[in-house]
Parts: structure tokens; sequence; C-alpha cells
């Protein structure tokens, strides 16, 4: 494959930050590629395999539902749109423009990492303005606090071994913070074996690839409240179509 994009005049590049993707993601077993080929054989009608996608996700997440995106990192542009816009139509087709609705989204600046792009791209990619708390290595609940007076359309969380662990704030500290004031909380642990945690402490959005230790295809797995993942799920009406999962990501 390398030889080929050097004759077609790409020079390959291996990301570090970005192993597994650049590895082609997780090696698919047997049964799951089974399934994948029955799927591409067929007709679906794909608003049914996405509810019961939705059921299947609620069931080992033990959230209300559940939404499969084309990956984690659209996964983030999604629940961000889905924060600014909610269920209007009208608001969902106009984005990344946002009128006047709120769109300022926060997030730690250790927590502003590189996954194979920038993570502020994935959130600004929806229209937010990206909002950094505190500094590289340290972040208060006062950082926090003071975006929140300010007003933000969502904070985000991210579970990662490219992050700055020192002097961040706890997941659970930051999670009560936005649910007292009504801010959608979205959490992403793309590569992350916990497929609980953040949902019992009440996150609007918990985000896992579903092709990396859960050895799926290319795709992106969404867990959390009923009413916030129809959100999410409602911008394939706008943005979302640009990043649609196929069937067989679904199955």
């Amino acid at each position: 494959m390398s030889g080929t994009m050097t004759r077609l005049g790409f020079t390959p590049v291996i990301n570090a930050s970005g192993t597994m993707t650049s590895l082609g993601a997780s090696r698919v077993p047997p049964e799951v590629a089974s399934e994948v080929a029955d799927i591409l054989g067929r007709f679906v009608l794909m608003d049914e395999l996405h509810a019961r996608a939705s059921a299947v996700i609620a069931r080992v997440t033990d959230a209300q539902a559940g939404v499969v995106t084309s990956s984690s990192a659209s996964a983030i542009t999604l629940c961000v749109a889905a924060a600014i816009a909610g269920d209007d139509l009208a608001a969902i087709e106009n984005l990344p423009a946002t009128g006047k609705r709120e769109r300022r989204v926060a997030i730690q600046m250790g927590h502003m990492i590189t996954y194979g792009a920038p993570v502020a791209q994935a959130i600004a990619t929806a229209g937010a303005e990206v909002v950094p708390l505190g500094t590289a290595c340290l972040c208060e609940t006062y950082h926090l606090e003071a975006a929140l007076d300010e007003g933000l359309a969502a904070a985000i969380y991210v579970v990662s071994h490219h992050t700055v662990r020192e002097g961040e704030l706890p997941m659970d500290v930051f999670i009560d913070l936005c649910r007292r004031r009504g801010v959608p909380a979205i959490v992403d642990m793309a590569s992350e074996y916990d497929l609980h945690s953040a949902v019992r402490l009440g996150a609007d959005a918990v985000i896992w690839s579903g092709h990396k230790f859960l050895s799926g295809t290319t795709s992106g797995i969404i867990a959390g409240p009923r009413r916030f993942m129809r959100a999410v799920y409602l911008q394939n009406r706008g943005i979302g179509r640009l990043m649609k999962v196929g069937k067989e990501g679904l199955v």
C-alpha cells in the first residue's frame, strides 16, 4: 500500500498519536466479519437498524439509549451539534451557523489533545467556540464555574492516555458541576474499556470507539439519556449527513 501511495504522490505518515487508526484499527473477529458480510448483501431500513443498535448500547452500558456514528471523532462533533441545536430541525439544518444560540463549549486545557487530529477541531466543526479551562497542568473548580457563569452550550471531558492527568478536574466533579447548571457534559473515552462509570455519573453523552477494543468495523458509539441521544441522532438531518455511518458499521 505504501508503494502505491508513493506512486500516487502521497507520502505515508505514521501518526503516533493515533496508533490504532494508523494500523487500520483493531482486528475484526470472524463472527463480526460474518455479520458484516451478511448485512452488506441486504437492503435495510436504516432507522430500524439504528433503533436496534440503540437498544443494544443501552443494554450493555446501562444508559437509556445510544447512537452509532462513523467514528468517535465524528461523535464529538455530533454531540456538540446536539448541545447547540437540540432537536430543532431548522437549527440543525443551519449548523455550523448558530445564530443567537449559545455556542461556547468548555474543555480543560490539559484535555486539548491530538488523537490524530485536534480534539478542538472536532468541537469547532459543529459551529462551537472552544473555551479552554485552566492551564495545561491545572484546572480547578473555579475555572469551570466561571465558564458556566458566562454561559456554555456544553462541556467536554476527555479520558485518554494523551491528556495531562496532573491537576485535572476529576470526572465526577466535572459532571456534577455541569449537571447542577443544566449544561450537557460530554465524555470522550474512545479507547477505554469502562462502559459504565461515566454513564452512572450522569454524563449526557459518553463516547467510545467501536473499532478499538470492541473490535468492530470503523464506528463510534455514544450512550446517554434518551432525549439527548435523540438530538444527536437528528443531527443526521444536518452536518451528520457528512459523516454518516453505513449499515456495516451499525451492525
